[in-house]
């Protein structure tokens, strides 16, 4: 996975952060839950107790900050 990534972004978890070209992948330093949107069917999904300190591999389109995105200092790979 880690020789598909090309760039690094941070990500916000109090406001939306949208990604046309969707992700590889996802890593969050704070444990908690992220609210995303997944290229295909998938809206508003919350994804619960998601592991700090490790790449996530996911292919989303949108990161929602609102109160279901706890996570933080997030870095998405595209």
């Amino acid at each position: 996975m880690l020789d598909k990534i090309y760039r690094v972004t941070t990500a916000s978890n109090t406001e939306d952060n949208d990604f046309p070209g969707g992700t590889v992948a996802v890593y969050v330093g704070v444990t908690g839950d992220l609210r995303v949107d997944f290229w295909g069917e998938g809206v508003n999904i919350d994804i619960t107790n998601l592991e700090a300190g490790m790449w996530h591999e996911m292919n989303i389109k949108k990161i929602h900050g609102d109160a279901n995105t706890t996570v933080d200092d997030i870095l998405v790979a595209y």
